[in-house]
């Protein structure tokens, strides 16, 4: 939670600090932002309405099946609702499960990752990286280099070293220095906070008790708090560069890969 909470203020903050002007401010996103592009329209949709325009305009339309490989399916679209596949043995929206089949008002049908025994959805799955990762854990933990491994196992080894990677970069130890890493990159772009605050040098406790008069100094603040908030007492402004790359040293030292399997649930439909 505290990961994703240091990643939304930066975004925010970075959003504020590099300029958001008395027009954006008072910029409504559409309810159709979804279907915008991001070029034409400065809004990061997906570009439906351009695929309309200019890949779709004057082509003969031709059936497709489609799986919807997620959840979240909008079964109200204009273009899905009245394609889409139905259960014929399930009654849609009487909460009970007419096929039997263990799912209640399965209508448009589900797959979920459950266990044949147990039909309940799986809480926290788990990356491909991390199954692949252990798979051949065994095999290549110990290997330095691909001239050491048979020619055959040389793309599962170089595979292997990707999902290695993979699982270093999000730990939660590797998401909080990336976290930090982000929030800091904005200090160069707020460098005048001090003229703000009316001093050269300050610390945390002369941020928390700045009142911010707009946005930009209100995330200039949100930026400093944070900051300051994830070093040792009496830093300042000054010394917080520093503290905050021994600080990224550290959790990157800390940083493991995870010693347990995942439960194979997938394995066991």
């Amino acid at each position: 939670m505290m990961i994703k909470k240091l990643t939304s203020l930066a975004i925010i903050a970075l959003i504020c600090v590099t300029g958001i002007n008395a027009q954006s401010e008072t910029f409504k996103v559409p309810l159709s932002w979804h279907m915008l592009d991001p070029i034409k329209d400065s809004v990061y949709g997906v570009s439906v309405n351009k695929c309309y325009e200019e890949l779709l305009k004057g082509k003969t339309s031709q059936k497709v099946i489609v799986g919807v490989v997620d959840s979240g399916a909008d079964t109200l679209q204009e273009d899905l609702k009245a394609v889409l596949w139905h259960n014929p043995k399930e009654i849609p929206h009487d909460q009970k499960d007419n096929d039997k089949d263990g799912y209640i008002d399965d209508y448009y049908g589900w797959n979920f990752l459950g266990g044949k025994s147990d039909t309940s959805n799986v809480t926290e799955d788990t990356r491909e990286s991390t199954r692949f990762y252990f798979q051949y854990k065994h095999q290549f933990e110990n290997i330095t280099d691909s001239t050491q491994v048979p020619q055959k196992d040389r793309n599962n080894f170089r595979t292997w070293l990707q999902a290695k990677n993979i699982e270093l970069t999000t730990t939660e130890a590797a998401k909080e220095a990336s976290a930090i890493e982000r929030i800091s990159s904005l200090l160069p772009q707020i460098s005048d906070f001090s003229k703000v605050l009316l001093k050269d040098t300050f610390s945390l406790e002369d941020v928390k008790a700045y009142e911010p008069i707009d946005r930009k100094t209100s995330a200039e603040k949100q930026i400093y708090t944070i900051l300051l908030e994830k070093v040792a007492p009496g830093t300042t402004n000054i010394t917080l560069p520093g503290k905050l790359s021994s600080l990224m040293d550290s959790l990157k030292t800390a940083n493991q890969l995870p010693e347990t399997a995942p439960q194979p649930i997938v394995s066991k439909l």
